[in-house]
């Protein structure tokens, strides 16, 4: 539906409209809200590391971007041309079924499947640009399609709801076992479901075998309700980013094995009553403080680790080393290093079949970058490299591609003046000392056990992501004053009221947090807000001071009402898949799109919103026409699939 300029749009129900992008979805990570590690032989969700660079609408800072890069490394998704050379992925439009079925083709490294020369669907001719994956994903039984009028449709162009997502992924599990993770295969094996899992998904549910087993495999978890019951929400579809997600575990989820409880030492003998205290001596003249000793370290053979570094390094120049396969670090290899006095580039790999000793110190004058990363297969917790000797450190990188970090259980004080980068992602860390690093730029603790974050002094920090730790509430960042992006997500803080933000903060992440109620926050250069998949029921918004705000997202919370918002820049609302019954009518001049598709509507204000380009509000229960007020010659609105 179009409208001209201050005409009011009285749209109905059941509209059907095109050329609109459709409502932004929830990211589904968070929907799982499981813990980094869990008990002996239980699978632990894969999560890729964020970066960018494969396509043109998929920065590094966007949510999944990591899963959605795999996916291109892959072959999996090739995207769209954007222009100049560049390609284009829409992480936030509904995933086609056509599309489905060429993920899962070039998933299953299928490469000559002959397609018959007679379709079996009715809608998908010959020549459909999907034919041979369609076609091949019908032979294996991995979709059936729908019989209508004596014919059968497979419905190319119509979205992936999550539970046909749940039937195509376990009958791909079930025909391709090798091309899924052992965890994955470890579930998948003579499953038998429940019907317990969901509250939506009764046991005579279609798909309800399936929609259990992505529960269990922890592909998906559903989202949890006010009642303390888990949902699925079957019948929605599916984005692009969340499909990427979901086959980054289906073939990254892992099986981890805690170690053996300790056994409970003998209770003590008893101890004899004290003696009675003898008098004191005068007290003695005191000691001058003995001057602390130099650490000693090992003394290393390098003739032993030259013999490892050519066995296990690919790349050997005076300035770069690339160790591809792991080898022990330890004193004789870190001897062997640090004769290459012009070193600056230095990757190594740990195995759980290799020891790291404290005794592993390089001394390196001119080593500007140093990586370890970890096998899929090394949980062994590792001592911190010790990098007090080399001064010349811009990037330390402990975390690899695929989120499997080399797992240090704390971080020690050291000295590092020129570190940049410092990336420990994956790791056991619970504790972090007060380290210097004047010119850190970049900091990511992601995916460890860190339960308080004492205030650290370190005025270039610009990014500090702490998602997915045990933080109960939000960290003293009086420190970090140039701190542009903040990332808090997934941890188990309950406010977020008057903390103490940092000056020019402009993106701020509490996704899945424990959050109940957002006010009372003042950011005077905040761009950016995510609460998605977080627990928020109210948004009190005449207590912040946001006065840049230009996205706000909330999808897929429990929110129930949004007080008065008087936000002038807001420019994206996102708050589809909650519980709200009205929204806001007025306050907010600058926003151009309002999703709250999915929610519990029955009747709207007039809406007066002069920018407003697109309105979001499928699958709500309004019965009366909305009507909005806007300036914009051409003005969208999505209103269809309204509820009883």
């Amino acid at each position: 539906m179009r409208s001209r300029s201050l005409v009011a749009i009285a749209a109905t129900t059941g509209l059907a409209i095109s050329g609109l992008l459709p409502a932004l979805t929830p990211m589904v990570t968070g929907e799982n809200n499981v813990p980094a590690a869990q008990a002996a032989t239980k699978i632990v969700v894969a999560s890729a590391k964020p970066r960018g660079g494969k396509f043109v609408d998929v920065p590094a800072n966007m949510f999944l971007s990591g899963e959605m890069a795999w996916l291109a490394d892959k072959g999996i998704s090739t995207g769209w041309p954007a222009g100049n050379n560049q390609r284009a992925y829409r992480p936030l439009i509904n995933i086609e079924r056509q599309a489905m079925a060429a993920f899962l083709y070039r998933m299953a490294g299928i490469k000559n499947y002959q397609a018959p020369a007679t379709s079996k669907f009715a809608d998908v001719p010959t020549n459909h640009p999907f034919y041979q994956q369609i076609s091949w994903m019908a032979s294996t039984g991995i979709t059936t399609g729908w019989v209508r009028d004596g014919k059968r449709y497979f419905n190319p162009d119509g979205p992936v709801n999550r539970d046909a997502m749940a039937a195509f992924i376990y009958r791909f599990a079930g025909k391709y076992p090798a091309k899924v993770s052992k965890a994955v295969r470890s579930v998948t094996k003579n499953f038998n479901p429940s019907g317990k899992v969901f509250a939506d998904v009764t046991k005579g549910t279609d798909f309800a075998k399936e929609m259990e087993w992505l529960r269990r495999t922890l592909i998906s978890t559903g989202w949890p309700g006010s009642n303390g019951k888990r949902y699925y929400r079957p019948v929605t579809p599916i984005h692009r980013d969340a499909m990427a997600a979901f086959l980054y575990r289906l073939q990254n989820n892992k099986l981890e094995t805690a170690p053996a409880a300790k056994p409970k030492p003998a209770p003590a003998k008893p101890k004899p009553a004290p003696a009675k205290p003898k008098p004191k001596p005068a007290p003695a003249k005191p000691k001058p403080k003995p001057v602390k000793p130099k650490p000693v370290f090992k003394k290393g053979n390098p003739d032993i680790g030259a013999k490892w570094i050519s066995d296990s390094c690919s790349t050997i120049t005076p300035t770069k080393i690339v160790c591809d396969d792991s080898m022990p670090l330890n004193e004789h290899t870190a001897a062997a290093f640090n004769e290459y006095t012009d070193l600056q580039e230095l990757r190594l790999t740990s195995h759980v079949e290799h020891d790291s000793s404290k005794d592993f110190v390089l001394k390196l004058p001119k080593l500007q970058s140093l990586e370890i990363y970890s096998e899929k297969d090394d949980w062994i917790a590792r001592p911190f490299p010790n990098i007090n000797y080399l001064p010349s450190l811009e990037t330390l990188d402990l975390s690899n591609a695929d989120d499997y970090g080399y797992r240090v259980t704390e971080v020690p004080a050291f000295n590092a003046p020129k570190l940049k980068f410092l990336d420990l992602d994956g790791g056991y860390i619970k504790k972090i000392a007060a380290f210097k690093a004047p010119n850190l730029k970049t900091l990511s603790l992601s995916h460890n056990q860190i339960s308080s974050f004492a205030r650290l002094s370190l005025p270039k920090l610009t990014y500090l992501s702490l998602k997915k730790n045990l933080l109960s509430q939000a960290p003293d960042l009086r420190g970090m004053t140039a701190l542009e992006t903040l990332n808090l997500s997934y941890n188990p803080i309950k406010s977020f009221a008057n903390p103490k933000i940092p000056a020019y903060l402009k993106e701020l992440y509490l996704n899945g947090t424990e959050i109940t109620t957002l006010e009372k926050l003042s950011a005077n250069f905040l761009e950016k807000l995510e609460l998605k998949e977080s627990n928020l029921t109210t948004i009190n918004g005449s207590t912040l001071s946001l006065p840049r705000l230009k996205v706000l997202t909330a999808e897929e919370a429990n929110l129930k009402t949004i007080k008065s918002l008087n936000l002038r820049s807001l420019e994206k609302l996102e708050v589809s898949n909650n519980f709200l019954t009205t929204l806001p009518a007025n306050g907010l001049p600058s926003l151009k799109r309002l999703d709250a598709s999915n929610n519990e509507i029955k009747a709207l204000p007039d809406l007066y919103l002069p920018s407003l380009e697109y309105l979001h509000l499928e699958k709500n229960r309004l019965k009366k026409k909305p009507v909005v007020y806007t300036n914009n010659r051409w003005f969208d609105i999505y209103i269809d699939n309204q509820r009883p």
